[in-house]
């Protein structure tokens, strides 16, 4: 008897377990090939993928990854050869649910990049909201594109989501590395609006190296700097809206010290090429979308882009998301850049007409995204002005990729 009460209890778990648990998730996958001679075929190919998973195990309790994946020239190694790759778990988080005081709290312990700004991760998450980034962040190392800031290392996270306004707000901790490979203790303050013409994802945040030798001398703890870092990402307006404006903005490094420890090597203020910065004003007429992008990038999140390789620039992109064909959606699209190469908004103060001569890049090409499989192939071709007038490699580019819920 206690045997067949424990088999029907075990049962009756499991499969409330099995009605209950559910995984969703994206896959995507992009190649880039790009012809590195002038007057010779000789293309380079190169792929990027990435894999996101949550699997919800009951209703409170859910599990989340992601991987991403960058593979070398493949063209040049051979497909069916071995090829330099790189592999990241760039996310995995385990999340706590729970409904209770008029509000939706969650509880969150990570590892990796969590959340970042520009992403829109957490707006999404939180409060429901449709993905408004720019076009000119996509990548494909990831579910969302480059982002402005980015919370990394091992911690813990509290969210919590009003029932009666649009409005999340919550704090995390972590521990990783800070630029000198010391152990840092990161603090970091969220806030995310989801009104109908106003959508914000805010960051503010500090991290402080920790020290546990002073003067040759053991310390239990020290703190003597801190690290400001701080990221919105904001669009005013909505996707129906005739006009609207993006902007992502933030910053990773801004070192304080007291008066008497400061540093002559530390900048005393935000360096421009710290600021990572896109204004994106968007004008929506009948069926045709105009979208100028004006951005200021640090070196380091160009590789994460698939469009933009200069620092400074503006790109237009003029195009119409309306198409039917065989009872599919398509987007299509013509894309101009003018970009300055290792060139940030301050440089413009003392104009040298033959130093932005070298520093300019200017590109342009067409653009389409299709439904195909239920997910979207997305296509476009980059033609390089610039090189092709100084005869130089790489002068076209074609970029295909593919995203699709799972």
């Amino acid at each position: 008897m206690k045997k067949a009460t424990l088999s029907a209890l075990l049962c009756a778990f499991a499969s409330n377990l099995f009605a209950i648990s559910f995984f969703s998730g994206e896959t995507g996958i992009a190649a880039t090939s790009v012809n590195k001679k002038v007057h010779s075929f000789d293309p380079s190919l190169e792929f990027k993928g990435f894999f996101a998973g949550h699997f919800a195990i009951t209703n409170s309790l859910s599990v989340r990854t992601e991987l991403a994946l960058k593979t070398s020239d493949l063209y040049e190694e051979g497909i069916t050869n071995e090829a330099d790759s790189v592999f990241k778990i760039k996310e995995f988080s385990a999340h706590y649910i729970k409904s209770f005081a008029g509000a939706t709290h969650t509880f969150t312990a990570f590892r990796g990049d969590y959340e970042p700004i520009g992403s829109q991760q957490f707006i999404k998450r939180q409060l429901g909201v449709e993905g408004y980034a720019s076009a000119i962040t996509e990548n494909f190392l990831g579910a969302n594109g480059a982002n402005a800031y980015t919370p990394h290392g091992i911690g813990g996270s509290y969210a919590l989501s009003l029932k009666t306004l649009p409005v999340s707000t919550g704090i995390s901790v972590s521990k990783n590395k800070d630029v000198d490979g010391e152990p840092e203790l990161n603090a970091d303050w969220r806030l995310a609006l989801a009104f109908r013409n106003l959508k914000a994802d805010f960051l503010l945040g500090a991290g402080a190296p920790i020290y546990t030798e002073k003067d040759g001398e053991d310390v239990f703890l020290l703190i003597d700097t801190l690290y400001i870092h701080s990221g919105l990402d904001m669009l005013i307006g909505n996707r129906y809206s005739p006009l609207s404006l993006y902007t992502l903005g933030g910053f990773s490094y801004m070192p304080i010290k007291k008066q008497s420890d400061k540093d002559d090597n530390l900048p005393d203020s935000i360096k421009p090429e710290n600021i990572f910065l896109i204004v994106e004003p968007r004008l929506s007429i009948d069926k045709v979308k105009i979208y100028l992008s004006v951005y200021n990038i640090p070196s380091d999140n160009l590789a994460d882009l698939l469009f933009i390789e200069e620092n400074l620039g503006a790109c237009l992109r003029i195009f119409s998301d309306a198409f039917y064909t065989a009872n599919r959606e398509f987007t299509f699209g013509l894309s101009g850049n003018i970009g300055l190469e290792g060139k940030f908004f301050d440089d413009l103060k003392s104009f040298k007409t033959e130093e932005f001569k070298d520093a300019l890049k200017v590109k342009a090409g067409p653009f389409a995204e299709i439904e195909a499989n239920k997910g979207l192939l997305k296509l476009a071709l980059e033609v390089n002005a610039t090189k092709i007038i100084d005869e130089e490699e790489e002068a076209f580019k074609l970029h295909v990729g593919y995203k699709k819920e799972l």
